[in-house]
């Protein structure tokens, strides 16, 4: 658990970082937030086994706040880096879902710090 805990904590740090100042090409965008969104996925997808439901609803409804905000990042992009019209999404879409970025966060890494704590146990 504390890897994906690590792993957790890391993209939604990159994703918050990168929601704040942007990233001005589709390579930066590559590097420094759809890998790391990435590499969050590989990890939960090897210890989601060892989850309880409510920890795996949990890590899940995260997960798809975090997709969401890595794709608002790359809407974010230059014109010219973009290829396609920002306005051809959404609003809702087009912006970071701060609350919900935040919320289900902090709602994941309590339920995986209560499992790593009853693991000591």
């Amino acid at each position: 658990m504390k890897i994906l805990n690590k792993y957790l904590s890391k993209c939604y740090d990159s994703l918050n970082h990168y929601a704040n100042l942007g990233v001005k090409t589709r390579k930066e965008h590559e590097e420094k937030v759809s890998s790391v969104v990435s590499e969050f996925v590989q990890k939960h997808i090897e210890n989601s086994i060892w989850l309880d439901e409510k920890t795996l609803d949990s890590v899940n409804e995260a997960l798809a706040v975090f997709r969401r905000t890595e794709f608002a990042i790359l809407l974010k992009l230059p014109d010219d880096e973009l290829k396609v019209s920002q306005e051809s999404y959404p609003h809702s879409v087009r912006t970071i879902p701060w609350k919900e970025l935040n919320d289900k966060y902090k709602e994941a890494r309590e339920k995986l710090l209560s499992l790593i704590e009853k693991e000591k146990k």
